[in-house]
């Protein structure tokens, strides 16, 4: 009974997994976090007393940086789960006076919507054209940035009404195609969608609410993807796992909010325009500084980026796989 004890306390959060995160008690995420750290210091102590070879003082150091290595992986795969120690509010109550209070007043700002494109099939370009120009919100303005300059890219942008730009420079890669493509609109908001993404019909009546706080720059909203995790479909794991990806956007994101670590994809993202962001002449994103660096960019200006807690958007997880319907929540964001 004594040797059964550890595989019996793994049903827990094999019984977890079946219950939304929403309807837990705030006592069954911690004692999950609990177990998991219990767990990870089990397993070191075994390694560091009874798995090293220090027979030889080559072997030894093979083994003490083996062992560096993965004490370091596994404590820093700990820090962001206990960050989800203590209780956050997922934002929808937030998000749903905001709207309320947009559709009562009578802003209706310009929105200037940014598809960066290099290359993409052409058949997933167009899913997102599609997307993009069957927004409800009516004030907006869609540009594609071909960094492909590619005729049949062009033609298309066309026949869906869109307008399409392609700069003859490749400079800085999507930063740079993204602040070229800020030059060209002079809109009041800045929505930017991948290649690959395709915006929900709701996406910016369900956004614009909340850049009515003049302290928040961007709006960030999580994605779903269409694509199946082969790994989990192949284990017939997807009932009880989320994909690596929507981890992130379910998890990771809404515990990092809670702490004021809001990270930004630079993606399914609503954002003030140029003009009303700042007067520096410095780029509003900056080449492959990414997430950290519009984060830290925005809350230096005491403009925080804000989350959405549901999906807005769906993505393609890998463009060459086959994509299946996804059932993203059309409820509220926050």
């Amino acid at each position: 009974m004594i040797q059964l004890w550890p595989w019996l306390l793994l049903l827990w959060p094999l019984w977890l997994s079946r219950r939304p995160e929403a309807g837990r008690p705030l006592w069954m995420r911690r004692s999950l976090l609990v177990l998991l750290a219990l767990l990870t210091v089990r397993y070191l102590c075994w390694r560091v007393t009874g798995s090293l070879n220090l027979t030889t003082p080559l072997a030894a150091l093979f083994s003490l940086l083996l062992l560096a290595a993965e004490a370091w992986l596994l404590l820093s795969g700990l820090v962001p789960l206990l960050l989800g120690w203590r209780r956050f509010d997922d934002g929808r109550a937030a998000a749903d006076r905001a709207e309320a209070q947009w559709r009562s007043g009578d802003w209706r700002p310009w929105v200037d919507v940014l598809i960066p494109t290099c290359g993409e099939p052409l058949p997933v370009l167009e899913r997102c054209l599609l997307g993009c120009t069957s927004l409800d919100y009516p004030h907006r303005t869609i540009w594609v940035l071909d960094d492909g300059g590619l005729p049949e890219v062009a033609a298309l942008a066309a026949a869906h009404g869109c307008r399409y730009h392609h700069r003859p420079q490749r400079l800085h890669a999507k930063a740079g195609n993204l602040n070229a493509g800020l030059a060209l609109g002079g809109g009041d908001l800045v929505a930017v969608f991948d290649a690959d993404f395709v915006p929900q019909r709701h996406f910016l009546d369900r956004t614009i609410g909340l850049l009515l706080d003049p302290a928040v720059a961007l709006v960030q909203t999580p994605q779903c993807f269409m694509n199946a995790d082969p790994v989990l479909r192949n284990l017939e794991l997807e009932p009880w796992l989320l994909p690596d990806e929507e981890s992130f956007y379910r998890w990771i994101e809404p515990v990092r909010s809670a702490w004021g670590a809001q990270p930004s994809t630079r993606s399914a993202a609503l954002s003030r325009g140029p003009s009303r962001r700042t007067s520096s002449p410095a780029s509003p994103w900056r080449p492959g500084a990414g997430n950290c660096a519009t984060w830290a960019r925005s809350s230096a200006l005491a403009w925080p980026p804000k989350p959405c807690s549901t999906s807005c958007a769906s993505a393609s997880a890998g463009r060459a796989a086959p994509c299946r319907p996804c059932a993203c929540p059309r409820a509220p964001c926050g």
